[in-house]
């Protein structure tokens, strides 16, 4: 017969039930904070493709993914200067990793709690997956990583609201300039 210490048992189930507490706040707080990323990329989108995204721009934005509205933020970038092209692909690529985050935060079990009593070390809470070739992984992700990771959300989203401004500026002096090459010359010589 197996002998089994209760009392052991108990405080590894009280231990483990403290650390999924103490993940909730920061998990809720990214994935909150993740959302109002998404919305304001889709206006930030709808203001590039010059439409009102309550009235139209959030119709065909619905049907993408993320990922694809992320990218065409660069799309909407190109050929209105190297400054802003390159301020938009270091803020989605930074989305793009966040995005990631977000996935593996959100998406799949959390089983293994590894608690750390001696307290040199932050407790850890890992999950399983499957590579892309079916191999077994894990992710570790710790409290403190997921603060970090959402104290980039803010910054990002500025950056790229930022460069937006700054492509609908480039693209207007761009028009106002190839109106003005085509008006016809009013020269009286």
């Amino acid at each position: 017969m197996i002998k089994v210490n209760k009392k052991k048992i108990d405080q590894m189930q009280r231990a483990m039930k403290e650390g999924e507490i103490a993940f909730h706040q920061p998990i809720g707080h990214f994935v909150f904070l993740f959302g109002r990323v998404e919305f304001w990329i889709d206006q930030a989108l709808a203001k590039l493709m010059e439409v009102d995204y309550r009235t139209t721009g959030r119709y065909p934005l619905y049907e993408l993914d993320f990922l694809t509205r992320v990218k065409l933020l660069r799309v909407f970038c190109r050929g209105l200067g190297d400054k802003i092209e390159k301020n938009m692909k270091t803020a989605t690529d930074e989305m793009e990793e966040l995005n990631a985050f977000r996935n593996n935060l959100v998406h799949g079990p959390w089983l293994a709690y590894r608690y750390m009593p001696s307290g040199h070390e932050e407790p850890v809470w890992q999950k399983p997956g499957l590579s892309r070739r079916f191999h077994d992984t894990y992710w570790d992700v710790k409290k403190s990583e997921i603060e970090a990771k959402t104290k980039r959300l803010q910054p990002v989203m500025t950056a790229i609201n930022e460069t937006v401004e700054l492509a609908l500026a480039a693209r207007n002096a761009k028009r106002d300039a190839e109106a003005a090459a085509a008006a016809p010359s009013h020269d009286k010589s």
